[in-house]
């Protein structure tokens, strides 16, 4: 039979196998995954729930090993710094085994992902470190109480990079669910940091120049981030 003599239900079933077909290449997935959208939404809710789960459990987990250093002399800025420092390659492992839950399959991590997460990592734990320093040379200890919120600024970079690593690294399907992650955390980290410019106006002491300077880089490495996981997105 040639192909202008086939009946019309033959070429809707036809359209029907290749946009299926279609689907399920473009979303990376193993063979006999469903490719409805409700479940695709489903699986991308679930990753992002569980690589949120895995995040701040992975920061409790890390809190003996740290301690153990404090314990062994090492200083507790410095401590504090490490823990950041290694929070959030950690949460970037966790977030590809929750994909692997999720998806049923190991996505592929390109070099600028792993960019993205390292350079994180080293924005979190130096601004921590700095500002846990700052807060002991001034206050005595490092309470948040005497810091206000600039000392969550850490965690909102720790969050960043993860999710704008799982941006890097997931199928386009699913890149919503960190996207919108990426664009949370660049919205708390305005707010933090708008927090500030009130006591900008009585100048900015010596002392709190090094802290200064690590907070405007950590700011703009958030929006920095947010560009790329938007190109990312377009770029597909």
């Amino acid at each position: 039979m040639t192909g202008a003599l086939r009946s019309p239900a033959w070429w809707c079933r036809k359209a029907v196998r290749r946009r299926l077909t279609g689907m399920q290449t473009d979303l990376d997935v193993a063979p006999g995954v469903t490719s409805s959208r409700i479940e695709l939404g489903l699986r991308a809710l679930a990753w992002g729930f569980l690589s949120f789960i895995g995040f701040i459990a992975t920061l409790s987990s890390l809190a003996w090993p740290i301690g153990r250093l404090q314990e062994a002399g090492v200083d507790h800025a410095a401590t504090l710094g490490l823990w950041a420092l290694a929070w959030v390659p950690a949460s970037g492992l966790v977030a590809l085994l929750a994909a692997r839950i999720a998806f049923g399959v190991w996505l592929h991590v390109r070099t600028l992902a792993w960019l993205v997460l390292l350079a994180g990592a080293l924005m979190s734990g130096a601004h921590l470190w700095v500002l846990a320093d700052w807060a002991i040379a001034r206050y005595g200890a490092s309470d948040p109480d005497y810091v206000g919120s600039t000392f969550l600024l850490f965690a909102v970079v720790a969050g960043v990079a993860v999710a704008a690593f799982g941006v890097q690294v997931a199928p386009r399907w699913a890149a919503w669910s960190p996207l919108l992650a990426v664009a949370g955390g660049v919205g708390i980290g305005v707010g933090i940091l708008l927090t500030n410019v009130p006591g900008m106006g009585d100048g900015l002491a010596v002392d709190s120049r090094p802290l200064a300077l690590v907070t405007v880089a950590a700011a703009l490495y958030v929006g920095a981030v947010g560009l790329v996981s938007i190109a990312r997105l377009r770029r597909g």
